[in-house]
């Protein structure tokens, strides 16, 4: 707002809408930690909500109390603001104290009632929150700060890549399709087993990935005794299968040519260098030696009589012009 007004002050500089609505209501200047807005009868801070004018001692003395047993209590309500026209917990919990007051509980009772019904409603809003977000996330409308994160890198790696909409539509429609196939990714299972000496007779066929009724029998006898008849250890290696989109989206991108030259337009995916320059002739000199043609030739015209033309296109002109002159002479003699 100060710099704003400095700005609006010069007259050079029309200010936007909300700063004349700010001059005529300016906000709150109480933009203090939640500590320091809690007490309202701190005489540190000029809090807006001073009432201690207005309430008894007792009154007093119960808030604070309030505040003192749960410092949650103190600062609910009064978070980014202390709006102190809207009805707090306190003042809730206040009116709820003089309620059990009046029926004749004791007083350690009440404040008990009183901390315990605000905590229980706390925790009714916590879990409803909780459960609008997961209601959320399972819409799938939105995102979590998490998943947005994740969404951010990938956006970065993109412009990193610098690839065209064109080829981020096909990578995202690519990696949708492999997701839905379940090709995404690969497991390796490995298992080493070490064999006893029940297992030894069906080594054989077990490697030949054979098993007889009778080694299949004994194996199961074997189990139901609970007698291990080999230690198998199983190694589970998952890992992103060997998938690469990017060297088929710039095949795409290339029309299966392998050279960009083919689209017409400029694309930020790869380096066309322009067409090299042709050699100048002389019959037509290259564009960027026209200027030093020009400042060259203005000297020569202003000096034409004392300095001879120049071999080539300017002396063929002078020649050409100085003949012209002649010819008209001889006709005009002719004629008188």
């Amino acid at each position: 707002m100060r710099r704003m007004g400095r700005l609006a002050g010069t007259g050079f500089y029309i200010p936007p809408e909300w700063y004349n609505h700010f001059r005529m209501f300016p906000p709150m200047q109480n933009h203090f930690q939640q500590e320091q807005t809690l007490n309202p009868q701190n005489e540190l801070d000029p809090t807006q909500d001073d009432r201690s004018g207005q309430l008894a001692a007792e009154r007093l003395a119960l808030r604070d109390e309030l505040a003192h047993k749960s410092r949650l209590v103190a600062s609910e309500g009064m978070r980014y603001y202390n709006i102190f026209w809207v009805r707090k917990p306190l003042d809730r919990m206040e009116k709820e104290y003089y309620d059990l007051k009046r029926r004749g509980i004791a007083h350690d009772v009440a404040i008990r009632k009183v901390l315990q019904g605000f905590y229980e409603a706390l925790a009714r809003k916590k879990r409803l929150s909780a459960i609008q977000a997961e209601e959320a996330k399972l819409s799938g409308k939105y995102i979590t700060m998490r998943e947005a994160t994740v969404v951010m890198g990938v956006l970065t790696q993109i412009q990193r890549e610098q690839l065209t909409p064109h080829q981020v539509a096909l990578f995202a429609k690519e990696q949708r399709q492999t997701v839905q196939a379940g090709d995404g990714l690969r497991t390796e299972v490995r298992s080493a087993a070490t064999t006893t000496t029940a297992v030894k007779d069906g080594a054989a066929a077990a490697a030949a990935n054979t098993v007889s009724a009778d080694s299949l029998a004994d194996f199961l006898a074997d189990a139901e005794d609970g007698v291990p008849a080999a230690q198998t250890t199983y190694t589970v290696k998952v890992e992103d299968a060997p998938y690469d989109s990017v060297a088929g989206l710039k095949e795409v991108a290339t029309d299966g040519t392998g050279d960009a030259s083919w689209y017409a337009g400029a694309s930020p995916m790869f380096d066309v260098e322009p067409p090299a320059a042709s050699a100048p002739t002389s019959s037509a000199p290259a564009r960027g030696q026209s200027g030093a043609g020009r400042s060259q030739s203005a000297p020569a015209s202003s000096h034409r009589s004392s300095q001879p033309p120049r071999r080539g296109v300017g002396a063929a002109a002078v020649a050409t012009r100085g003949e012209g002159i002649e010819t008209d002479r001889a006709a005009s003699s002719s004629s008188s």
